[in-house]
Formats: C-alpha cells, structure tokens, sequence
C-alpha cells in the first residue's frame, strides 16, 4: 500500500472476513495507519460457515481493532449459489465460475464499507479482493475515498 500518513491522521477500514488476503490487508493497515486509525467490517450475508464471523472477531479483537458486523443476509432474498445453501453440493463445471459465486457481493461490501467509513470519519476503504471484480472495486474505492 504505502500510505504517506506521517502524522497518523487519516483513518482506514478494512472489509474484514478474516481470511488470509484481508487478514494481510489488516496487519498492513496497522502497520501503514497505526492500530487506533484502524476499523474493520465485517459481513454476515448467509455463508455457510459461521466459523468465518468466528475468526473475523478473534483476529480483530486480539490485534485490538474495533470490528462491526453488517448483516447483508437479504442477498439471499435475489441470488441463489452454494456459498449459501448449505443443501446444495459445491461443485464448479469446466468454463464457468464456481456455483459458490455470489453475485454482486463485493459490490454491496464495497456499497456498505463506504456508507459506514464516510459516516464514522473514515479516509480510506482497503479490501483484499482478488477476485474477478477486483480492478473495478480499486477503481471504485479511489472515488469513494474522502479526502
């Protein structure tokens, strides 16, 4: 990343699932924010597995960064993928993405990161996505950065 935040004065958060990319992204964060400049959100949107949420809140609350849960369950409501039916097999056929993509996701992530990040004061939104959208939620969190 590298930051130019000298005088410890600009605030970031983190969309946090407590995996490996956005667990780098936090531990870099800290380091290039300092830890009291440091959020983390995390979101509850029906995954299977709620030992995600778990390791989420164990990881924020021992690097001593404040997390907050956003339910996002209601995409339930408009897509269906194996991510979020815990009846359906997981299964990825040749030429096609897995049927544990959700779509539109990242977007609402990225949509509710920065309706909370402007409201608490927050100057920058950092996610670790790799995924296929990964450019434009760069390009997205660039425009949505306050200054």
């Amino acid at each position: 990343m590298n930051i130019s935040n000298p005088n410890l004065n600009r605030k970031a958060l983190v969309i946090f699932s407590g995996g490996q990319d956005s667990t780098t992204c936090l531990i870099q964060a800290i380091a290039e924010y300092g830890v009291e400049n440091v959020e983390t959100i995390t979101f509850q949107y029906g995954q299977r597995h709620a030992i995600e949420l778990e390791k989420a809140r164990w990881i924020a609350n021992d690097l001593g960064v404040k997390q907050t849960l956003i339910d996002t369950s209601v995409i339930k409501s408009i897509t269906h993928n194996a991510l979020m039916d815990a009846n359906a097999d997981i299964e990825q056929k040749d030429g096609e993405l897995p049927n544990t993509f959700v779509d539109g996701r990242n977007a609402l992530f990225l949509l509710y990161a920065a309706i909370y990040a402007k409201g608490q004061g927050i100057n920058d939104i950092i996610t670790g996505d790799v995924k296929l959208i990964s450019a434009a939620i760069r390009i997205v969190v660039m425009c949505l950065s306050n200054p």
